[in-house]
């Protein structure tokens, strides 16, 4: 018989963060897939850590439908319940469950939809992310940074962290805030990684 646990080992590993890049590939039907396996397995009371990873696939796959209101709202709503699974003193889990708000966030700064105390707030969760989490996030904390709290060190922290042994898809997004920017020296590697694994800018599908 399957136990609880044998649930998190099999779907939270990863699968909120294939659903992100799922996403900026506009893979859709694989990232709609992923929900659909998740979704009956996630207790609707009390919550335990399939609710964390569920909570975060959601939110990823909303932002890049054109709803970050909408997820940073659910996610602020269950912020409590994810806490009282014990999930994010895994510093790990942490990075994983602030990463979507921040990129609501920034979505709603794009659209200059995001309030000046929640632009705040975001800036506390992209620190933290920067900061308090494994060193391959680190750059997913100071790519937010470079948008929240504009600063060339926040760019110049992302490429230098993502230089090495990084994920591609974190790599990218350093490459993108630095490109955003206006360093457009780094325009040529940003097309190279986006070509051959499929990322597309954020937001141009709203």
């Amino acid at each position: 018989m399957e136990t609880a646990g044998d649930d998190v080992a099999r779907y939270s590993e990863g699968a909120h963060v294939a659903t992100a890049i799922h996403v900026r590939c506009a893979r859709w039907d694989d990232a709609e897939h992923l929900l659909a396996e998740w979704e009956p397995r996630v207790p609707q009371t009390p919550p335990n850590r399939l609710t964390f990873g569920y909570e975060c696939l959601r939110a990823h796959l909303a932002i890049g439908r054109g709803d970050p209101g909408d997820a940073l709202v659910r996610l602020r709503s269950r912020d409590a319940a994810v806490q009282q699974t014990g999930s994010l003193l895994a510093p790990v889990n942490l990075g994983d469950w602030l990463w979507p708000h921040v990129e609501a966030a920034c979505a709603l700064l794009h659209r200059g939809e995001l309030a000046p105390a929640r632009r705040a707030e975001a800036v506390g969760w992209a620190k933290t992310i920067a900061n308090q989490t494994p060193a391959f996030m680190h750059p997913i904390g100071h790519r937010a940074l470079a948008a929240l709290d504009p600063s060339g060190a926040h760019v110049s922290a992302a490429l230098e962290q993502s230089a090495a042994g990084t994920v591609p898809y974190v790599r990218y997004l350093a490459l993108e805030a630095a490109v955003a920017s206006g360093e457009k020296k780094w325009s040529a590697e940003l097309s190279a990684i986006s070509q051959k694994h499929g990322f597309m800018p954020p937001w141009t599908r709203d």
